[in-house]
Formats: C-alpha cells, sequence, structure tokens
C-alpha cells in the first residue's frame, strides 16, 4: 500500500497519523502513546548525497538494494518469517559490515553512510576494515559537507552513545578519519581512562559526558563545536564551567571515579 492510502485506512480506524515523511513513503501511526513507523517499499530514482527521490514498488529485493548496509537489508513478516535477500544474517553472525554493492556508490547517495558505517562498525564488526570501503570514504568525505551539521550531530550522538566507542579510535584508521571530521575530538585518549572505571559508573553516562571528556579542557576548543552543532545554551554553559575548573580537576584526577560522578551528575541533570 502506499501512503496515502495506508494513512486513510488508519484515520478510518481512528488511529492518529504523522506524515513524518510522506514524500518518502513513511508516515507515523500513534497507538497507546506508542509511535510506529510504516514505510512503504521503495526504490531509488534519483539522490543528491543527502536525500534520495524515491518510486514506490511492490519489490522486496528492490527496496533492499536502495538500503546501505547488507545487515540493514533484513524483513520479518509478522509472524516471524525472515526474509534476507542480500545475506544480511550470515554478515551479522560473522561480524562483516558490508555496504550493499558499491561502497562508492551507497556512499554517494548519502553521504552520511560514512559515519553510519563507523558506528555499525564499531557496534558490530569483528574484523578489520575492508580497505576498499575505507578508501571510498577518503575519496569522498568532503561530501560531509553537504549534510547538515544537525544530521551529522544526530549521528554523532548514537556513536557517542555506544558502549564500546573506545574501540573506534583505537583503530588508527577510524581514528584518523574522525578526527577529520570532528578536530575538537582531539583527547579521544581519555577514553582509555574512563574504560578502567568500574562497569556500573560507565554504564550510567551519556553521550554528553563523553562529549565533554573529548572536547573539553581550559581551552576555547569546546566553544568552536558547540557553536558549530548548535549545542543548546544549557549544555554549553556546563562545558564552560568544565572548562574554567579543569586545571583544579585536572589536579585532583580528573578521571577518579568520585569527579566522574560529579560529572555524571552535573551534566546530565536538567
Amino acid at each position: 500500500l502506499e501512503p496515502d492510502e495506508v494513512k486513510k485506512r488508519l484515520i478510518k480506524k481512528d488511529v492518529r497519523v504523522l506524515d513524518t515523511g510522506i514524500t518518502h513513503g513513511t508516515i507515523t501511526a500513534i497507538l497507546n502513546q506508542k509511535k510506529f513507523e510504516i514505510t512503504t517499499l521503495r526504490k531509488d530514482v534519483s539522490t543528491d548525497g543527502r536525500h534520495a527521490n524515491v518510486q514506490f514498488t511492490l519489490n522486496w529485493e528492490e527496496d533492499a538494494l536502495r538500503r546501505d548496509f547488507t545487515i540493514n537489508a533484513i524483513y520479518a513478516d509478522i509472524e516471524g518469517r525472515i526474509f534476507d535477500p542480500l545475506n544480511g544474517i550470515s554478515d551479522l553472525r560473522n561480524g562483516k559490515v558490508k555496504f550493499i554493492g558499491s561502497s562508492k556508490e551507497r556512499i554517494q547517495e548519502d553521504y552520511l553512510r560514512i559515519l553510519r558505517y563507523f558506528r555499525f562498525f564499531t557496534q558490530y564488526s569483528k574484523a578489520d576494515h575492508d580497505q576498499d570501503i575505507i578508501k571510498s570514504i577518503k575519496q569522498n568525505i568532503n561530501g560531509l559537507n553537504k549534510i547538515s551539521n544537525e544530521r551529522i550531530f544526530d549521528e554523532l550522538k548514537k556513536i557517542l552513545s555506544l558502549k564500546n566507542l573506545s574501540s573506534l579510535f583505537s583503530n588508527e584508521q577510524s581514528k584518523h578519519i574522525m578526527l577529520n571530521i570532528f578536530p575538537q575530538l582531539k583527547f579521544c585518549e581519555r577514553l582509555e581512562n574512563f574504560n578502567n572505571l568500574n562497569q556500573k559508573l560507565k554504564d550510567s553516562y551519556t553521550y554528553k559526558l563523553i562529549l565533554s571528556l573529548l572536547i573539553v579542557d581550559q581551552t576555547d576548543n569546546y566553544e568552536f563545536f558547540c557553536y558549530k552543532y548548535k549545542i543548546s545554551n544549557n549544555i554549553k554553559n556546563k562545558f564552560k564551567n568544565i572548562s574554567e575548573n579543569f586545571e583544579n580537576l585536572k589536579n585532583k584526577k580528573f578521571y577518579s571515579e568520585e569527579n566522574i560522578k560529579k560529572l555524571i551528575y552535573f551534566i546530565d541533570k536538567d
């Protein structure tokens, strides 16, 4: 069913509907205060590195081929039957993060896929980077300039929330590219100290704490980042407070459990 027909049927049943991205095939149904995205099968007609013009289809394989990675092209019906046209389950089991078809073409369809690659690689990969993928990323990295800073920061927040984030920066190729994109994340070595904390404490942090560890010192390093990515004044002021007291924190073992507990409370409270 095309989005307009899905919407009409839901409204007929008194289900509230949001036009989340109806031109791209997606609407959101709200049931019992929960949101459910419903997307019609699509195939790409044209892309510009940011968005795609789509045509609706009845073909599941055509829909799969427009996606980014094989592990993101796995389908299940309401009875739990799996449709896996691109062997994504096998890649998931083997820890392989693979673009569908040409990595260069997939990236040029939406340059944000560069960051999505590093997120999924950090989460799922059991092997080193495919050098063809790294080559495609390096050749197209400037395409991120076409992407809004809002979309870029939304993806970065997901990366910073990964529990094994330090592995992203311990890999020299990943580290080099990430610092090329986000040069203000220059204190990534601090993640090694953070990893030495007890697990319960680490489980209580949010991306904001990790971001503060990566960008804040006694200089104005954090200010440019906050300006570029339109960080809220609330968070920016907290970073400013840490920066102004950085030397004091540093002298008292910045990464001690006591200080981290204080930072978690200070940064994450409203």
